[in-house]
């Protein structure tokens, strides 16, 4: 009777390894995959930014493909914490930036988006939620 409690915690913890890692995974940290609700942290390639752009008040939003100044902040890793926790008070700053940069002349707003990709255990498919978004005017 006084390994009943250790016996009991390792078949529970066995379970939910399986349950995680297993051959087909039910649960993420998300979902409880964890021991405690915050045990990891988003992976982080599960986040997208995204800056949309408009031309004209009529138009709408197009995803901003080529800007060289984007490409930088990647490849030097400055995105890393505005992704990781995309307050407004950090994307405000980061939509300031954006707004000056050369690639974004000749457009009347702008947009910046923070997606993060779910998978749906039922249906199979991936869906991409908005974590944050912030619009400011180039004019």
């Amino acid at each position: 009777m006084q390994y009943l409690p250790f016996v009991l915690l390792c078949t529970i913890a066995s379970i939910q390894i399986y349950l995680t890692h297993g051959e087909r995974p039910v649960l993420s940290p998300d979902r409880m995959g964890g021991f405690g609700l915050f045990s990891t942290v988003d992976k982080l390639p599960l986040r997208t930014l995204r800056i949309y752009v408009k031309e004209t008040e009529n138009s709408n939003y197009q995803r901003l493909r080529r800007a060289p100044e984007l490409r930088q902040k990647k490849s030097s890793g400055e995105l890393y914490s505005l992704i990781s926790y995309p307050s407004d008070q950090r994307l405000q700053g980061f939509i300031d930036e954006v707004s000056s940069w050369d690639s974004l002349k000749g457009y009347r707003d702008l947009k910046v988006v923070i997606y993060k990709a779910e998978s749906s255990i039922l249906n199979r498919k991936t869906q991409f939620r908005i974590v944050n978004a912030i619009e400011k005017s180039l004019d």
